[in-house]
């Protein structure tokens, strides 16, 4: 019961028939940049849980060796396999990688509504719904009534039910070198002079992956989703289900000069450590009630975030994806 990549599909022999699989989006091209590394891994095999609930991959070679006996190993999931209560009400959500062009679609327009820099060009996107459409539609309601000045112009404040309201991007950052990368090297006492190496070896040397977006639509901020999905991404993702098997996920966040400062923060609550040195960057653009571009925006600074992958031993499964 071996599968084989085949474009955005997992296809073979399942069980006497042919099976065509879809993968999660962008998991192909990973996988696939994995074969021209320098860890010594060997080809990828790919076979079906019992409960083809999932898809178990194995290489063997490289930093595989540190682990599961000279074998990595991750799993693909092929449903929404993550339920989880979140925040101080305990609010049921459902977590999974986007893995079709319904999702796909709609995490992409949550991240051009919600996020300043818009949809990324690469990357997994994890993304969160409600699990209870008939709870969600009591909240937004409430919502709306008690509505927040905080994106009064969002679409999400005319959205339907059902759909994705939350969603992070993993990637690689090869395009720039972090200071609070060093920091990361002298906590974590690792054997890195980074000054020595390249952009691509020094991601490769670290381990790490890149969280590049954060975005959670307007009616559901305040409810712990940040949080939750910034956890799920450097646990259940980082550390069961990518083929980098990273060590670190890095985060960068975008804050106002006088927020850079302040004691804790979501993400530090989902588990992450924050870099000491902050870094100048260009001022956050301020958007009036109708969304537009208002005055010259306000001074900001950029703050460093890592988190240690911490291997999840399985996933509890809920139900097929839709």
């Amino acid at each position: 019961m071996t599968l084989q990549v085949r474009g955005e599909f997992l296809v073979g022999d399942l069980k006497g028939e042919d099976t065509r699989l879809a993968l999660p989006v962008g998991l192909s091209t990973a996988i696939a940049r994995t074969k021209g590394n320098t860890e010594g891994f060997s080809e990828w095999s790919f076979e079906p849980d019992t409960s083809v609930r999932f898809v178990v991959a194995r290489r063997s070679g490289g930093r595989s060796e540190e682990r599961n006996g000279g074998t990595s190993v991750f799993q693909i999931p092929l449903t929404w396999w993550r339920r989880s209560a979140v925040g101080k009400g305990r609010i049921p959500f459902e977590f999974a990688l986007a893995r079709n062009d319904v999702t796909l679609m709609e995490a992409k327009a949550l991240l051009a509504r919600s996020h300043p820099r818009g949809i990324p060009l690469q990357g997994l996107h994890l993304i969160c719904r409600w699990a209870n459409p008939h709870e969600q539609r009591d909240h937004f309601r409430n919502a709306k009534r008690h509505r927040k000045e905080e994106d009064p112009w969002s679409p999400a404040w005319g959205g339907g039910i059902g759909g994705v309201i939350g969603c992070v991007t993993i990637a690689r950052l090869l395009h720039g070198s972090p200071k609070g990368r060093k920091e990361l090297v002298e906590v974590e006492k690792l054997s890195l002079d980074l000054e020595q190496l390249d952009r691509r070896e020094a991601v490769t040397r670290l381990g790490v992956v890149w969280v590049s977006r954060i975005a959670v639509d307007a009616p559901y901020r305040g409810l712990g989703i940040g949080t939750a999905l910034m956890k799920e991404a450097r646990t259940t993702v980082a550390g069961l289900m990518h083929p980098d098997f990273p060590r670190y996920v890095e985060v960068i966040r975008t804050v106002g000069a006088n927020d850079a400062q302040e004691a804790a923060d979501f993400i530090c609550s989902a588990g992450y450590q924050r870099a000491e040195v902050t870094s100048r960057t260009r001022p956050i653009r301020q958007l009036d009630d109708s969304g537009q571009i208002s005055g010259s925006g306000v001074s900001a600074r950029q703050r460093y975030y890592w988190g240690r992958v911490e291997s999840v031993k399985r996933v509890p499964w809920v139900r097929k994806s839709q």
